[in-house]
């Protein structure tokens, strides 16, 4: 490709030494242009594949599901009950407003303690495997 590109920027160069136009630049765009998108095809490429192979062959919603739409769909399958949800998601939400502000301290309310009383499996409720 070097081989190919090596006489067009010979050429714009001596058109700029004998006062070329504006019209002598256009070929090196178009070649600038050009690796520019070989460029960003290379980049879409390497992000799919990395994709793929890294994707975890066990995880059973390849397309990311998290953690509280796995939580509701226990709620509505019965594995957890209201509350258990309930207390479980409160929890999530106090945790994450803690990592959003390093000098919150996570507060010692009733939350608090039905997450623990359904880590626990004191709850009556199946336990999961995941430890929820």
């Amino acid at each position: 490709m070097t081989h190919a590109i090596a006489p067009i920027l010979g050429s714009i160069a001596a058109g700029a030494q004998s006062g070329g136009s504006a019209r002598d630049l256009v070929p090196l765009f178009m070649w600038i242009g050009l690796v520019v998108a070989l460029l960003v095809a290379a980049g879409l490429m390497i992000g799919a594949l990395r994709r793929e192979l890294f994707q975890d062959p066990q995880d059973p919603n390849p397309g990311g599901a998290t953690l509280l739409q796995d939580l509701r769909s226990m709620r509505d399958r019965g594995e957890i009950s209201e509350e258990e949800f309930r207390s479980i998601r409160a929890t999530m939400v106090e945790r994450a407003k803690a990592s959003m502000d390093p000098n919150a301290m996570p507060s010692s309310g009733a939350s608090a303690g039905a997450s623990s009383r359904v880590a626990d499996g004191k709850s009556g409720g199946p336990r999961d495997p995941r430890g929820f």
